[in-house]
Parts: structure tokens; sequence; C-alpha cells
């Protein structure tokens, strides 16, 4: 799995008519499953009226997780489509949902899938997207005679220094994206700090 991805920035919407039916179409980023339960909770309150809610998200973990629900539409006309959508701007940690109010005229498969993939590409489209790299972090006590050493590594690696503490040690707790952790590990044992990580 990849430490570099692209997800939202912030919560986008976008809204679509066909014959009579209103889509409405909300994308979220996302970090959890609970946060998923959440917002389709959230909008379950906000459309009490509406005849479907259905969605598809891509959620990093462990692995990549995806998924799709019609939520009683027909079988892959509403959350495949939405999900296509989602996986063909290679996002993760990413929900759309889209909220549907029936308008009296049935669309058929072909049309549902046409406007909930439409209701979903609109509202990413709309959306800001931003690259995440993800870090792991690093804590290190270590004698005042290595901050000089400690310093350029951090400063050659591109690493952050989330907190600091000087008292009889240097104490750091130390952000570094997860693609150069290993060159850091290996630079802090090629100068002896290794042993230096708590």
């Amino acid at each position: 799995m990849k430490s570099v991805f692209n997800t939202l920035k912030s919560t986008s919407a976008a809204h679509v008519a066909r014959k009579g039916s209103k889509h409405h179409a909300y994308a979220y980023p996302i970090q959890n499953k609970k946060e998923v339960l959440n917002l389709i909770d959230l909008l379950r309150k906000e459309h009490p009226k509406a005849n479907h809610i259905c969605y598809a998200f891509i959620l990093r973990s462990n692995s990549i997780e995806e998924y799709a629900t019609d939520d009683g539409e027909p079988k892959h006309s509403a959350g495949s489509p939405i999900l296509a959508q989602i996986k063909s701007r290679e996002l993760q940690n990413v929900l759309v949902a889209v909220v549907r109010y029936f308008g009296g005229t049935k669309l058929g498969i072909s049309g549902l899938i046409e406007a909930y993939g439409t209701a979903a590409r609109e509202a990413l489209e709309a959306a800001k997207i931003e690259t995440i790299k993800e870090k792991v972090t690093l804590k290190l006590h270590l004698p005042y005679e290595s901050e000089k050493t400690i310093k350029t590594l951090i400063s050659r690696e591109e690493a952050i220094i989330i907190q600091s503490e000087y008292s009889d040690t240097i104490y750091l707790h130390i952000a570094i994206e997860k693609d150069k952790f290993d060159n850091f590990n290996y630079a802090l044992s090629n100068n002896n700090l290794r042993h230096y990580v708590v």
C-alpha cells in the first residue's frame, strides 16, 4: 500500500435532477467507519422523506477497504456507480452519499446508473483534492552532545519535531514521512543514536 494518497480537503456537494427525481450528492473526507455511520445517520435525519440514501467509500486502515450500498435500489444501480467515481479519481478516505427523492417516473437501471454516477462525479468535481503523505512518529531521549547530529538528520530527511523538551537530556518527538523512515532509522544507527529511541 502506497504511503502517499489523494483525498478530499473538505466536504462538497452537487445536485442532479432526472425525470422529476432529485439526487443530492455529498462527498466527505473520512478517517474511519464510525465517521461513515455518523454521516449517513446525519443525512437520514436531514432528509427524513428521502426514498434512498445510497453511498460508497474507500477507506485506508491496515489495507484498502471498499464498500458500496444500493439502499433498496436495484442491485449495482447506485452504490457501484458511486464507488466507480471515487476509484476513477484514485481517492482514498472518501465517502460519497447520494440522497434520492423519487419523482414519480422510473428511470430504469441504466437511468439510475447514470443519475447516481453523475451526481457522485459532480460532487467530487466540486471538491478540493489534497495529497497526504503518511507519517510515522519516533521518540528519542538524547544527550546534549548529540543535538547537532540529530538536528542535521531531521533537516536532511525533512522530519518534523512535534514536541521537544530540554532537561538533563533532550527529548524529541519526531514525525517523518513513511517513505523516509528507513533512511532515517539507518542514519540513526550509523551515528550510534538508535539506542536513544524510546
